[in-house]
């Protein structure tokens, strides 16, 4: 909430600093702390996923998308992931986010075919335990329709839109578990570290850019052409 993001130095409270022990490059290791925090609160704490859990994790080409999956992927889960073209699917299992016995089990182009038939035919007609959403209000009918039974739902994504038409009665029967999430905790920033410099996770960086063209890498971002992290060098 603080101007100045982009600069060669920042004051921050001593509280809000770790010392980077991934011995890693730097703009790897930059690449990483938001996403991994945020995959780590959405996916482990909130999510409850655990060895064997299988979930759902949308648009896993964005930054946060490919960390929530190698995150849920660390943890032992069962991973569906969706993507919008052919060629990011592509590009994700040569980076080994979505390699086979790697990254994740099923990949869903979102553009070609319906990701909530894919995933009831791929559970059996069961749905998966945990979605984890960073889109928002254009697939929330879909994630509900790709959850089973008392399943979790997780969100902290709002692209996609912010406002839906929630049916109660299926909510009530279903008894699905609505969980909004919103960044996380220092300890959840260590755990997704320590996966980092242990190699469970790996930063995918897309661009760097030096700090002078910092205008053109927002351009870029919002492009959404971005395969990963877009990062700038000071």
């Amino acid at each position: 909430h603080t101007w100045g993001g982009n600069a060669e130095y920042i004051r921050a409270p001593a509280r809000y600093v770790l010392k980077d022990e991934t011995g890693l490059p730097a703009e790897q290791v930059a690449a990483m702390p938001l996403v991994l925090m945020t995959a780590v609160h959405a996916v482990e704490t909130l999510g409850e996923v655990r060895s064997g859990t299988r979930v759902l994790i949308q648009a896993g080409a964005s930054g946060s998308g490919n960390a929530c999956v190698q995150v849920a992927k660390a943890l032992g889960a069962k991973v569906a992931t969706t993507v919008g073209s052919p060629a990011i699917a592509e590009w994700l299992v040569r980076e080994s986010i979505l390699a086979p016995g790697v990254g994740a089990d099923l990949v869903i182009n979102y553009n070609e075919r319906n990701f909530a038939d894919d995933i009831l035919d791929w559970t059996d007609g069961v749905g998966v335990d945990v979605v984890i959403d960073n889109i928002g209000a254009s697939v929330f009918t879909d994630n509900l329709k790709a959850l089973r039974v008392g399943g979790i739902f997780v969100n902290f994504g709002l692209v996609g839109g912010m406002k839906v038409m929630l049916n109660i009665r299926e909510l009530f029967f279903r008894q699905h578990q609505l969980r909004g999430s919103f960044m996380g905790s220092m300890d959840e920033l260590k755990r997704g570290l320590k996966l980092l410099s242990d190699g469970k996770v790996k930063a995918v960086v897309d661009r760097t850019y030096p700090l002078k063209d910092a205008a053109d890498a927002h351009r870029y971002i919002d492009s959404r052409a971005v395969r990963g992290k877009v990062v700038l060098i000071p």
